[in-house]
This record gives C-alpha cells, structure tokens and sequence, in this order.
C-alpha cells in the first residue's frame, strides 16, 4: 500500500472511531442506554439508569480514546508545522551566512581592505541619508549618494508629488537585518548587491492639511529590500578639480561645483546607491 493510500485509509478509521465515540457519548448523556429487569408480579420491566461510577467510567475511557485518536494527532501536526518554520528559518540563516562569508570572500579580492560590517553601515546610511532627503524634498542634497538613473527617477517622482500637493513621510528607521547577496566586477567598477530588512513609518499626507491621504501613521511597515551599491576601483577616474573653474572639489560634494555650477561628469569613487527594491512587505 502506497503511502497516500494508507494516510487516506487512517483518516477513514479516524472518523468512524470518532462517530463512535460521539454515538456513545450521546447514548450516555440522554440515557438511552438504561438498562433493567423483568418484575413477574408487576408484570412489567423496570428500567435502571447507570450508576454515577459507570458514568465516570465510561466518560474517562471515551476521553481517552477521543485524545489518543484525535488530540494527539491534531498536537502531531501542530507541533510539525511550527518545527517545519523552525527548520526554514534555521535553514534560511545558515544559507544567508554561508553565502554572506562567500560574498564577503570574493569582494576582498578586490577590495583587500573590505570591512563588511562597515559597508553595510556606510550603505544603511546612504538609505536614511536618500529617504530623508525625498521626505523633505531636497533630493540634490543626496546626489553624490545616488547613480544618474536613479537621481533622475527619483526627481521625477518628486515632482508627481509636488503637483499633487503631497508628501512622503519616512521616519523612525530600525534596522533587524543586513547582510551580502553578490557582487560583480565589470570594468573596473564594483557592484555589491545587498538585502537590508527594517522597519519604518510609511504614508502620504496633505501638505496643507497634514491629514494622512495614503498609509498608515499608527503602525509600522516591515520590508525587505535588495539594494545595489556601486563604486570605481580605478582611482585614476577621480576628478579632484573642477574641469570649468578649477576650483577643488569636496568628498561630499552633491555632483555640482559649488563655485560654477557645473554638473560633475564623473565616475563613482565612493559607494552610491545604483538600484533599489522592495523583495518583500508586510
């Protein structure tokens, strides 16, 4: 008997025992198993109710069974489950961190002085840094954080907002989980792919009126992003002076010259946020 077959045939045995022991139960409650004896002088037959110790009796052996046929399978399968999203969760930690040292591995060969716990840190600082900034509309404060691509779209969307007279409110960042997903080299240029679990408040509001048209302002969302984080490898690549006016530039300069006003046509040197998504939200 194969093994679907024989599952199929221990729910079938299940159910008769339980519609048994429901029959008894009833039998035993409503009386209808009183038994008695024949009286020849009355001529008639004298029913006699069980006694309170057959009650009992009876009651403990239908408990019993009804445990043993039906608790115990019900605990079996509850307690299987819980261990199964024990095990997943085990089992999800243990191939995070395997992969995380791989990653870590292969990113020191070209990055000998890679510190991962400070990457991570640099890039969840690039996160809060860009949230912030698109929270109060000041996007060009972050745009040496952020690839063209990625400034750009994110202009663009500010600007929906802008119109529409709204505003994106982000705030009270906790970060649970961050660790490595994968990294290429291509040409020179670096990219980390990472995955960052946190929670937040997320919603849009009026600006006029402050009242809160889209999310929810009372709870916190749980998500789960891959982000990406790019840098150049090739020093050579970096601009220190502005090729307009000449004036020097700054490590944290937003990608303009703060003399002319020149936009920077540079490669990244430092890490920059180049792609951004939400794996997972609850």
């Amino acid at each position: 008997m194969n093994t679907k077959k024989y599952k199929t045939l221990i729910k079938v045995i299940r159910i008769i025992i339980l519609a048994i022991l429901i029959y008894n139960f009833i039998t035993l409650i409503t009386g209808n198993n009183a038994y008695g004896y024949y009286d020849p002088y009355l001529n008639i037959h004298i029913r006699k109710g069980p006694s309170a110790f057959d009650i009992f009796l009876k009651l403990f052996m239908y408990s019993f069974l009804g445990f043993v046929f039906i608790g115990i399978p019900i605990i079996v399968v509850i307690s299987s489950k819980k261990q199964k999203v024990i095990d997943d969760a085990k089992q999800e930690i243990k191939v995070t961190e395997l992969n995380d040292a791989k990653i870590k591995n292969k990113i020191m060969e070209y990055i000998p002085t890679f510190n991962k716990v400070n990457f991570l840190e640099e890039c969840y600082k690039i996160y809060c840094d860009v949230q912030e900034a698109w929270m109060n509309f000041k996007l060009e404060d972050v745009r040496d954080e952020l690839t063209d691509e990625l400034y750009n779209m994110y202009e663009s969307q500010l600007a929906t907002l802008e119109v529409k007279g709204e505003q994106n409110i982000m705030k009270d960042f906790t970060l649970t989980k961050a660790f490595l997903k994968d990294v290429v080299n291509q040409n020179s240029t670096i990219t980390i792919t990472t995955i960052f679990e946190m929670s937040f408040y997320d919603y849009i509001i009026q600006k006029q009126t402050g009242s809160v048209v889209r999310g929810s302002s009372t709870s916190k969302m749980h998500v789960r992003y891959e982000m990406k984080f790019r840098q150049t490898l090739d020093e050579s690549k970096k601009v220190n002076y502005c090729p307009n006016c000449g004036a020097k530039i700054e490590m944290n300069s937003s990608g303009i010259c703060s003399y002319c006003r020149t936009k920077l046509v540079t490669e990244n040197t430092k890490w920059v946020l180049t792609d951004k998504k939400v794996i997972s939200q609850f």
